[in-house]
């Protein structure tokens, strides 16, 4: 056990310090008058209860004792490097191939997941990331570089 809940008084500094770049990001928009509201006006709101609910929640971790997080690398480093590899794929080799790369290095993460597991979720994902986004949607990103 230790003195503090580290796990929650972390999370809530890390909503709080998103609560607080919403408000200043809000306030480059339009707030307006009470009457005639802004478009900044939602987002303001939205970032000011987010840092006083966190806060909240920072102020009553820091007051109680916690459990020591044991962190878990494996899945840390698979889901970021998953998200780097899709940013940095997609406009070099294309949606699908990119879509591809993720789900198997988030597949990764679990030592568990099975080889058929992985591909049946491949084959599934990417035949719906397609319909979605190229069919349904027609967002006008390369499916396959080069074709």
């Amino acid at each position: 056990m230790t003195r503090r809940d580290w796990s929650d008084l972390c999370a809530a500094l890390a909503l709080a310090a998103v609560g607080a770049y919403v408000f200043f990001r809000s306030l480059s928009y339009g707030i307006g008058p009470a009457t005639r509201m802004g478009s900044g006006n939602v987002p303001m709101m939205l970032g000011i209860i987010l840092v006083v609910l966190s806060l909240w929640i920072a102020a009553s971790a820091w007051r109680r004792s916690g459990k020591r997080v044991a962190v878990s690398w494996r899945p840390l480093i698979c889901v970021a490097a998953a998200i780097a590899s899709f940013c940095l794929l997609l406009p070099l080799v294309g949606f699908l191939p990119t879509i591809v790369c993720t789900i198997v290095i988030c597949a990764l993460a679990d030592p568990q997941v099975s080889l058929k597991g992985t591909l049946g979720l491949v084959v599934v994902v990417t035949l719906l990331s397609w319909l979605i986004f190229a069919v349904g949607l027609q967002i006008n990103l390369p499916v396959v570089r080069g074709f």
